[in-house]
């Protein structure tokens, strides 16, 4: 399993919700959300069984 991490600056998270015009409480979800990123650890990923899934019934 790899890691991607996004490195994007506050400038661009704003030039991007401009250039999708954006409105204003959405922009300001988006930096707060940016804020938290910062302080969150990465998530644990745990073993899943999957023996008992049907794949057929999808």
């Amino acid at each position: 399993m790899t890691t991607d991490i996004l490195n994007i600056s506050e400038e661009q998270l704003v030039d991007y919700s401009k250039a999708h015009n954006e409105p204003s409480w959405m922009t300001e979800l988006r930096k707060k959300a940016l804020k938290l990123t910062e302080t969150l650890e990465m998530p644990k990923p745990d073993k899943t069984k999957l023996r008992k899934w049907d794949f057929d019934s999808f």
